[in-house]
């Protein structure tokens, strides 16, 4: 999907980023895209399927708050 996404929007404004949510340095790879702009992280979708573990991982950690002090998170 976010290749096709890339093949009919253009990147500028929006920036899209494909990882997996379970993997290690995933926080890494994004924070360094961003650049300390404004960042919308979506999960459509895929958190229904994650093992307890996973979810605890991608939700606990708030990554993206430690990295975007001005980050806020909506459960």
């Amino acid at each position: 999907m976010i290749r096709l996404r890339r093949d009919l929007m253009p990147d500028d404004p929006v920036v899209l980023f494909a990882a997996s949510v379970t993997r290690p340095g995933r926080h890494d790879a994004l924070t360094a895209l961003t650049a300390g702009r404004p960042v919308l992280v979506l999960a459509e979708g895929p958190l229904m399927y994650f093992e307890p573990d996973e979810l605890r991982f991608f939700l606990g950690s708030r990554p993206y708050a430690v990295a975007h002090p001005k980050a806020d998170s909506t459960a």
